[in-house]
């Protein structure tokens, strides 16, 4: 499990295993210029989306942006909440703090490359210490809603950049089961007790045509997992989305991914 996904997700109020997560951290300013590129090159700058229209790898995902490393991002497809029903995006503080920092609720937004902030933005709620610790710094409450609302979102199109991009990208485990587990595991079975569920890191490369050298295995069904969503390639040319689904076989245990790509997301450099 990456250190830094294993420190937030040992901090957060909520149940972290729920989430698929992607680490940020590492990559460097290019990063934001290819999200405004996708957004440009697609036209989706010139254009609204709805926050559950977003082509996110995961309905229920968890993120660590560069600018915020010691911040949590969650966004949910749908969620229930008081009277609320929908898409969400929300700040997770890394102390335990039993409510989300910030709240953005589904309408309107821009995507990626959008330079028009005249355009009707999204429903945002800070929480009250937030926002008090923020207009003691100097800021307006506007100022500090427009910066939270752009956090969020930011953290949702980071990880829609891995699915836009995803035909030159190959994913590469670089954390496997831990030692004993299968044998644990065996022995639990055995008993009719709850398996141990394992939590791998995949690391995301732009290379297609990196070959990984065989780690052993068989052709048996895998641990249930969560396959996530992605763009796949057609062979008459284009692109097709594919939804996030559960695979695998629950009595072969359960696996937990979070996801970290390299410095550069694509072939081409920025």
């Amino acid at each position: 499990m990456n250190p830094r996904v294993a420190d937030l997700a040992s901090k957060v109020a909520f149940d972290a295993a729920d989430y698929t997560w992607f680490d940020f951290t590492e990559l460097g300013d290019h990063a934001d210029e290819e999200l405004k590129s996708v957004g440009r090159q697609h036209g989706w700058d010139k254009q609204m989306m709805h926050l559950d229209q977003f082509l996110t790898p995961s309905d229920h995902m968890a993120v660590i942006q560069p600018a915020w490393p010691d911040i949590a991002f969650t966004y949910d497809k749908y969620i229930k909440f008081g009277g609320y029903e929908g898409a969400a995006a929300m700040m997770w503080t890394n102390d335990g703090f039993n409510s989300p920092l910030v709240i953005v609720t589904e309408k309107r937004v821009r995507v990626a490359g959008s330079e028009d902030d005249a355009s009707e933005g999204t429903n945002v709620v800070v929480h009250q210490k937030l926002m008090e610790a923020s207009k003691k710094s100097g800021m307006a409450e506007r100022d500090a809603m427009k910066l939270y609302e752009d956090a969020c979102i930011s953290a949702v199109n980071y990880a829609c950049l891995i699915n836009l991009r995803a035909h030159t990208t190959e994913q590469v485990v670089t954390a496997h089961m831990a030692k004993g587990m299968e044998f644990i595991n065996r022995k639990r079975r055995a008993k009719h007790q709850p398996l141990v569920y394992s939590w791998n890191t995949i690391e995301l490369k732009p290379d297609p045509q990196v070959k990984q050298p065989y780690k052993g295995g068989t052709h048996a069904s895998p641990a249930r997992h969560k396959r996530r969503a992605h763009m796949r390639r057609l062979s008459a040319g284009g692109f097709t989305w594919i939804p996030e689904m559960w695979v695998g076989s629950i009595e072969n245990g359960f696996i937990v991914h979070d996801y970290v790509p390299d410095r550069e997301l694509t072939k081409d450099k920025q």
